[in-house]
């Protein structure tokens, strides 16, 4: 017999079953799952999965997402938001935040902001 106590089989069997969740591909049931990030004065790079909704949450971060979020919502002050793939819904609450998505052809993403000072606003082109 393998000198195994109950304990350290069922830890054992945890690792494995958690290692095997993070290799799964994404489901439906992850497909709209909503993220909160809260930083400040931070540099973060989010990497939305299919229609996720994410918030982002403090001051003077400096902020770049990428992939099919749904929508990204920013509240907090003097935040510079990088979005590299177009979002169905951009929203904004706060103060001096700047938000640009790339320029593409297609439509603009639906915009809500208060606050003063903030910019959100398509790339031009070059």
């Amino acid at each position: 017999m393998f000198p195994f106590s109950r304990t350290g089989l069922l830890l054992a069997l945890s690792v494995i079953s958690v290692a095997a969740a993070a290799a799964e591909p994404t489901t439906p049931a992850d497909l709209g799952r909503k993220q909160q990030l809260t930083q400040e004065n931070s540099d973060i790079a989010h990497y939305c999965t299919e229609m996720e909704d994410v918030l982002f949450v403090g001051d003077g971060n400096r902020i770049e997402t990428h992939g099919p979020c749904n929508s990204i919502t920013i509240n907090g002050s003097k935040n510079t938001v990088n979005v590299q793939s177009l979002a169905a819904k951009i929203a904004v609450t706060g103060d001096d935040n700047k938000v640009t998505w790339p320029a593409t052809d297609g439509p603009a993403p639906v915009t809500k902001v208060s606050g003063k000072r903030n910019v959100v606003d398509r790339l031009k082109t070059q």
